[in-house]
Parts: C-alpha cells; structure tokens; sequence
C-alpha cells in the first residue's frame, strides 16, 4: 500500500476519529483505485481530473451502483484533500469531475446479445408462447412502457403502415414505426393464436389473456422473468429494462438524443440524458480497450 494512503487512514482514525469498520472500508476504496492507477502506470497520489473521471466511469461499467461510485469518489476526494493540506499536492483532481453527471438512478441495460436472448426465449409453438414473443418484439423494438403495452388497443395499431400509436404519461400520443421482427410476429399473434385466447369474446385489447381479458401489467412483469430465467439473464430483468435498452443501444448506434427523446415519448429532454451517461461508461470502455493510445 502506498505511504500516502497509510499516513491518510492513520488521519482519519487519530484526527477524525473514525470507526474502525469505516477506516478498513477507506482502506479497501483506496487499495482498489490505487491497483486501478497503477495497472495504466501511474501512481494515485499523481491522478488528475480526467484519469479520476475515467475511474469513476470504470466502476459504473463494472456493476457498481450510483450511490457505491458517488462513494468511493468522496473517499477519494478525502485522500487528496488530505495530500493537499500536507503540501502534497497543489490541488484536488476530484473536484475537477463536477461536469461528469453521476444520476441518482442508472437504468439497468442489457446488451444488444442479452436483449435478443430475452425476446428470443419465447418460440411462438403455442398461442400464448406467440403473444409473449409479439409482446416482447414489440416492447424492446419500440422502447414501450409496460403500461403501454398492456394498454395497447386495436385501433393503435396498424401492421398494414407497421406503426403502432401507444398512448404515454398524460395522454400523449406519439406514432412509431414498427421493425420487421414486430411486425411480423405480431402479424402471426392477431391472427389465429389471439382467437384461440378470445374464445369467441370480443375485445378492443391487442394482447389479451385466456377468455379475452386484457393482460394486467403484472401478468407482464411475470412473463419477462420467465424469459429472463430462460434466458439465463439475472432476475432483476423487468419491462422497463427493455425500454432502457431500446434507447441505449440507439444512442450507441449514433442515433440523435432528440430522436430518442421523441421516440421515448419523453415531455423533457434532461429525462432522456440519463442514457448519454450510460452511453458515455460504454464508449470510455470501447476506448480503453479498443484504441492503442487509451489503453494507458
């Protein structure tokens, strides 16, 4: 362990008296991001701004949560707070990461491989198998909210134009354009396997449960665990992690923020700047491991 981080953990424990339980929790914070900058060879005390920055986004796209990041970086800004006073340092590179947005929440995102598993999982041998494939295309390759997708009516969708119009927050409506996995597996659904589930019961629904009544958005939550469990995919899978890969793998294809603002059905666009962060952790990545000059 570097002299730097001992003589701050003996500080914080003699001259902040902090507990033993939080100094062995420093200690690891500092062993880990001081292993970190020493495998792109350089030293922790000597981390600038940008190299701080880079960390944080690491530990982002290794799993941690927003909170867990947000704390290892005040642990940080604790050390180097501590060196500067000690004359060690000229200043404080954590407080040169203010630009970089840690949100309160970061979506969870399958990758494009994982989403396809999960909408994959059902095959379409049975008439509910085949609405759940339908259900599934149709939220990931339109971003839907559970709610919108369980709340789809007949007259909100067209296979004939392939669009559908979902009804958002607030009664907004906004009409999208269906790919040709939804399409056509929806084109299968609302033909025989959907009267099979009708039993001759009318109903203004697109997916509909055994005797025409409308799936509850539980009966949607449920379906998707399955599919995750198939899929091999953890189990905090849920609806909501399709809409979120839906606009990460968009971002990560070069599309427009605005597009994905409007496809999203999103009134403000900070609510879908959410994604650039989780786009942001991916391309430093892609850097780091792709590009010779951004592996060190």
């Amino acid at each position: 362990m570097d002299d730097t981080i001992r003589d701050y953990l003996d500080y914080a424990a003699l001259e902040k008296s902090l507990s033993r339980a939080t100094i062995s929790a420093y200690s690891t914070d500092l062993a880990s991001a001081a292993e970190w900058f020493a495998d792109r060879g350089t030293g922790l005390p000597d981390a600038d701004a940008r190299s701080i920055a880079e960390f944080a986004a690491s530990l982002g796209g290794s799993g941690f949560s927003p909170s867990s990041v947000r704390r290892k970086l005040s642990v940080l800004r604790g050390y180097f707070d501590y060196l500067a006073s000690e004359g060690l340092r000229a200043d404080n590179p954590v407080e040169g990461t203010v630009s970089v947005k840690i949100p309160d929440r970061l979506p969870d995102v399958l990758s494009p491989v994982a989403a396809a598993a999960l909408v994959e999982a059902f095959d379409g041998t049975t008439a509910v198998s085949t609405r759940n494939r339908a259900m599934l295309e149709l939220a990931y390759g339109c971003g839907l909210r559970e709610s919108e997708v369980t709340g789809l009516t007949t007259d909100r969708l067209s296979l004939e134009e392939s669009t559908v119009r979902p009804l958002g927050k607030g009664g907004r409506e906004r009409l999208l354009p269906l790919g040709g996995p939804a399409v056509s597996w929806l084109s299968r659904y609302m033909g025989a396997p959907r009267l099979e589930l009708l039993r001759g019961r009318p109903s203004r629904f697109v997916f509909v449960g055994r005797g025409g009544r409308p799936l509850s958005r539980m009966s949607f939550w449920n379906m998707v665990k399955k599919a995750a469990l198939t899929a091999g995919l953890p189990a905090t899978v849920h609806p909501h992690t399709l809409r979120h890969s839906f606009a990460t793998h968009l971002l990560e294809g070069g599309a427009d923020l605005r597009v994905v603002q409007e496809l999203l059905g999103h009134a403000d666009i900070r609510t879908t700047q959410i994604y650039t962060d989780i786009d942001r952790t991916w391309l430093v990545e892609v850097m780091k491991t792709c590009h010779p000059r951004a592996r060190n």
